[in-house]
């Protein structure tokens, strides 16, 4: 009997203990529905509102629409042409070579274009259509905006074009300067170096040629008779000169007759003179040391030769330095 009256107070321990939390749980979910309806009819209040002032605008832009009047419309439309086309007649005007650029302008040009088709288009079909002109009327606004920094963007790019073709120009006249100035050093450098193979040139004074006769003994004298004649003798003292080039010189004297040919015994000796090859009558080589050297020439008469004048000329290294007559009875 003492046992079981013991144990009957536990089940009602139980329960008293869980009804604290079936109680929170109830709280809990009554403050959850209570925020779902704050929230459904903050939001139901802020859906009325959009609605009433999207009628009110609606109702605002019918009323405008009346007050403006088709003429209005009308006004809107021209004026929205005319920027159009103004803007089509700026972009005639821009000037690039900047492929990007020309490609952009190509754009907005199409758009402007699709625009004024889009206006005609309500012209012919005489709508008046307030929504679609202000819907034109901020792509033109857009269009502006882009327009602007186009030219400004070309301006920019033209102005670093003048400035690099300033600097390019100004490289130019540099470089053609130094061209002038190499070319004319260049010519005088040709003109010094001619004047050093003038001034290198062997020059000769005192020429003087007779024609001489040789005595059976082998001594001559001068004679002034063809017939007579044996030698010819051209005497001459070459100058010294500083500046040209010293050792052995090749002398040829040629000796022209009355008749313009040149004497040569049948075996003439060749040179270059004058850009051509010439015959001479004798050659000597010398040894030139840059000093005054007295030469004679002379030239054996191995056949008769004919009365008149006959011209002497003497060369050294293509270049004539001494020429001189004499006559012959």
């Amino acid at each position: 009997m003492t046992d079981s009256s013991a144990s009957t107070p536990e089940p009602q321990k139980e329960v008293k203990k869980r009804d604290p939390l079936y109680i929170t749980i109830i709280i809990v979910l009554l403050g959850a529905v209570a925020f779902c309806g704050y929230q459904w009819n903050y939001y139901s209040h802020e859906n009325a509102v959009s609605k009433a002032e999207l009628e009110e605008m609606t109702f605002y832009m019918k009323e405008m629409e009346a007050d403006i009047g088709s003429s209005g419309l009308e006004l809107m439309s021209t004026d929205l042409r005319e920027n159009l086309q103004a803007m089509l007649e700026q972009m005639d005007t821009l000037q690039t070579d900047n492929q990007a650029m020309l490609d952009s302008i190509s754009e907005q040009r199409e758009r402007v274009t699709g625009l004024l088709a889009e206006l005609e288009d309500m012209r012919k079909k005489g709508k008046r259509d307030a929504r679609t002109i202000y819907k034109l009327r901020k792509e033109t606004e857009t269009l502006r905006k882009v327009m602007r920094y186009q030219v400004h963007k070309i301006d920019s790019l033209n102005q670093l074009n003048i400035q690099y073709r300033g600097e390019i120009e100004e490289k130019d006249a540099a470089i053609n300067k130094k061209d002038d100035e190499i070319k004319d050093l260049t010519s005088e450098k040709q003109g010094l170096e001619e004047q050093v193979s003038i001034g290198s040139k062997l020059q000769t004074s005192g020429i003087k040629a007779d024609a001489l006769r040789v005595r059976a003994s082998g001594n001559y004298k001068e004679t002034p008779r063809a017939k007579s004649t044996n030698m010819i003798r051209a005497c001459f003292t070459i100058m010294g000169n500083p500046i040209a080039k010293s050792g052995d010189k090749a002398i040829y004297m040629r000796i022209v007759s009355p008749s313009g040919g040149v004497l040569n015994n049948g075996n003439p000796e060749l040179f270059q003179a004058d850009g051509s090859e010439k015959e001479a009558s004798i050659k000597r080589v010398v040894n030139y040391q840059k000093e005054n050297m007295d030469l004679c020439i002379f030239y054996d008469v191995e056949n008769k030769i004919d009365p008149g004048e006959y011209i002497v000329k003497i060369f050294c290294e293509g270049v004539e330095i001494a020429t001189t007559t004499f006559a012959l009875k």
